[in-house]
């Protein structure tokens, strides 16, 4: 009987604890939200528009990537559309900006990003990846077919 009695003097107390616990778990997520949309970061956009040097073609999903100063941290990225034209939307600062396409010479340099405005850097021409392979010969025999008497 007497844990009974010790268990009854408890359960109230426990009850308390456990609901207080469960809200504070509930009402976390929505403090975090909170302070994350209500933080003013100045934001701009960086636009512009990727081709090939010779041909002045589009390149299309051409990956751009942007990066901080000076310890290179991935900041931001994005691939361009079917008419080699991109945006990324950043916080305002200086970026080293990378961009890559398949065959093509990889691009760096810095761009300034400047906030609430969009930043047009205009066409990016990036050069194609050639590289020159001597001559090769392929050269083949064909088998010569053999008859037996188990074969048609």
């Amino acid at each position: 009987m007497a844990q009974l009695t010790l268990y009854k003097r408890h359960y109230p107390i426990m009850k308390n604890i456990f609901t207080a616990l469960l809200l504070l778990i509930a009402l976390l997520p929505s403090a975090t939200i909170t302070a994350q949309t209500t933080s003013k970061k100045k934001v701009g956009t960086l636009s512009g528009t990727i081709v090939s040097e010779g041909e002045k073609e589009p390149l299309p999903n051409a990956a751009i990537q942007l990066f901080t100063l000076p310890d290179t941290v991935f900041k931001a990225g994005n691939a361009s559309d079917l008419e080699g034209k991109f945006t990324i939307s950043v916080e305002a600062g200086e970026y080293l900006m990378r961009i890559t396409y398949v065959g093509f010479l990889s691009q760096e340099s810095k761009v300034k990003i400047a906030a609430k405005k969009t930043n047009d850097i205009g066409e990016v021409l990036l050069k194609p990846d050639v590289v020159a392979l001597k001559e090769a010969t392929v050269t083949a025999e064909v088998p010569p077919v053999t008859m037996s008497e188990d074969t048609i």
